[in-house]
């Protein structure tokens, strides 16, 4: 018998030492920088993949196998049979090609035919007979013991017509389907049971227990956890009700709800612009210590390399040639991380300004009514009555001015007329003029016409 199996990952991770040395230049120091920030991403992805697989892997499993040995041990005391056995015959069922379904309706149909004989079931009767079998021996065994006691019995008939009948006889319609099982005989199926045992397939109806109980704790949580969830619901419900309301008490109200929405979202936007500025604030102060940090340690690697510079100079002096070699390189290296911790000051103090300068910037509601503004005129410039009515302004001055060419017009087709009353003549020129008279009556009464139009439409 072996207990429930267990499974730990466990990762690892190697890392080669750093170099022994910085190189000349800030270029390498930004380099290693770089290096370093790739390398704790990289890693970090790694583990967070590695992680995730394999709780996602072993979830889904680990989750089967708890309502399997919880199925296996309430099946088992419902079978009269032990778990270690019951596990037996699964591994050997699903080794004939049988599914369990089938093992277990077979084993049910068992116990009942077992029952319905002991009680005068005479067909029942005579088959155990037949086998050599009484139902007061099958009674006084486990489930288990009684399968192998019949799979021998059944092994020992002369023909596979008879097995066949016998085993569905007593098994039902599972019979036919668990012959290739029941070949195994006794010596088979004890040893299938030490090989699922082997494999760790075994476990006892204490374990099984235990999982019965967590899976019992699991299922009560889920049911706690979703008795909170309504208690959540409930007592939100009045809350959600009357924010129902009220928001369709806003909607009734219309224009003046607008004012509302815009005074709580510029609200809204206030704290949401102080909050970034006090952000804004404190990364600058930040960045002003750390730059204050960086010069300081860059004036005192400046000051050490010329103490080296000094030094390995004094070494020349001697003669001591490796010590000499040793100071400059030495020296060169805290001179290059002098200037490299000086930019670095630089840089974090031109980010500190940047910072104060956005904490101290205009406010971001006052930009975003400037931008409504600037929007609401645009909107005001294009639909207004003055632009929409552009068009018809330059026709009615025109308009006007014709009305004006007509009226002259009309008055010296009028004056013209006054003479030409006075002349009653055959003379052949007076008729002429008299003819160009009657078409400066047409003309002139065009042109009342045209006035009156104008008139109509209060064009003046």
């Amino acid at each position: 018998m072996s207990t429930v199996q267990t499974l730990a990952v466990s990762l690892k991770c190697y890392t080669s030492a750093f170099e022994k040395g910085l190189r000349k230049s800030q270029a390498s120091l930004s380099s290693f920088a770089s290096g370093i920030g790739k390398i704790g991403a990289v890693a970090a992805k790694s583990f967070a993949l590695i992680g995730g697989a394999a709780i996602a892997g072993l979830s889904i499993p680990v989750k089967a196998a708890l309502e399997s040995i919880d199925a296996m041990g309430k099946l088992s005391d419902r079978l009269n049979i032990t778990t270690e056995s019951l596990a037996g015959l699964k591994y050997a069922s699903d080794l004939s090609g049988n599914s369990f379904d089938t093992l277990t309706n077979g084993l049910t149909k068992l116990q009942k035919n077992i029952g319905e004989a002991s009680i005068g079931n005479k067909a029942l009767e005579e088959s155990f007979t037949t086998l050599g079998l009484s139902t007061e021996q099958l009674k006084g065994m486990d489930t288990y013991e009684a399968f192998k006691l019949i799979a021998d019995k059944i092994n020992e008939l002369p023909t596979s017509v008879d097995r066949t009948t016998l085993a569905m006889q007593l098994f039902g319609k599972s019979g036919a389907e668990l012959l290739p099982l029941i070949k195994e005989g006794s010596a088979g199926l004890d040893a299938m049971q030490k090989e699922a045992e082997a494999l760790g397939l075994s476990f006892s109806r204490v374990e099984a227990g235990q999982i019965e109980a967590a899976n019992d704790a699991i299922t009560t949580l889920k049911a706690g956890f979703q008795g909170l969830i309504n208690s959540i619901a409930i007592g939100l419900a009045p809350y959600i009700q009357l924010a129902a309301n009220y928001f369709l008490e806003l909607g009734k109200q219309g224009g003046n709800s607008s004012d509302w929405i815009k005074d709580k979202m510029t609200g809204l936007v206030n704290v949401i612009d102080w909050a970034i500025k006090g952000v804004n604030l404190l990364k600058g102060v930040f960045y002003a210590a750390a730059g204050l940090t960086y010069k300081s340690w860059s004036i005192v690697l400046k000051g050490l390399s010329k103490v080296l510079e000094l030094m390995a100079k004094a070494a020349d002096f001697f003669g001591l040639e490796g010590a000499s070699n040793f100071l400059k390189t030495i020296e060169e290296i805290t001179s290059e991380s002098s200037k490299a911790l000086s930019n670095m000051g630089s840089d974090s103090w031109d980010k500190m300004g940047d910072s104060f300068g956005k904490a101290f910037s205009d406010s971001a509601v006052d930009n975003i009514q400037k931008r409504l503004n600037e929007n609401k005129k645009e909107i005001e410039d294009k639909f207004s009555s003055p632009a929409l009515n552009a068009g018809t302004a330059t026709t009615i001055a025109d308009a006007k001015t014709k009305s004006a060419d007509k009226k002259a017009d009309a008055l010296s087709y009028n004056a013209s007329l006054i003479d030409v009353k006075a002349l009653r003549t055959s003379d052949p020129v007076v008729k002429e003029i008299q003819k160009d008279t009657a078409a400066n009556k047409q003309t002139a009464f065009n042109t009342s016409e045209i006035m009156r139009q104008l008139r109509n439409l209060n064009i003046r």
